[in-house]
């Protein structure tokens, strides 16, 4: 009779071990999920991002090339020995934003770097936990 006594709550408590096991671990399922979903709207949100930056970029750059050209029609309407002059000033500003949009592109490539560097991270992390969920269900 102890035995059985015994035995029937050896196993009401592993009962309850695992309920509680299986609640850790459809709990950290769903964690890894809600990390996976957080992951993928950084994705998108700095793929979202990147793609404005780099529109702002060209409409911006489109808008000076419309200004600077505006600048030397009227310039060479007014005085014809002024054309060449004008010409090498407006090429020297285009070479500056060049420069400009360059070195934002540059800028743009060292976020889309760091976003990919975090999602590596995140990815690592939920892993790690997934083997950390599978060790502790294992045991």
């Amino acid at each position: 009779m102890i035995s059985l006594s015994e035995d029937l709550s050896k196993l009401q408590h592993f009962k309850n071990t695992y309920t509680q096991n299986q609640a850790l671990l459809d709990a950290e399922k769903k964690r890894s999920h809600d990390l996976k979903r957080e992951l993928e709207r950084v994705r998108v949100e700095g793929k979202n991002e990147q793609e404005a930056l780099k529109k702002r970029i060209e409409d911006r750059f489109q808008r000076q090339i419309e200004e600077y050209h505006k600048k030397a029609q009227s310039d060479a309407e007014r005085n014809i020995s002024d054309i060449e002059r004008n010409i090498q000033m407006q090429n020297n500003l285009l070479e500056g934003h060049a420069d400009l949009q360059q070195d934002e592109i540059v800028h743009t490539e060292g976020v889309a770097q760091k976003l990919a560097s975090e999602n590596e991270q995140y990815q690592y992390d939920v892993k790690l936990k997934q083997q950390a969920i599978e060790e502790y269900a294992k045991k």
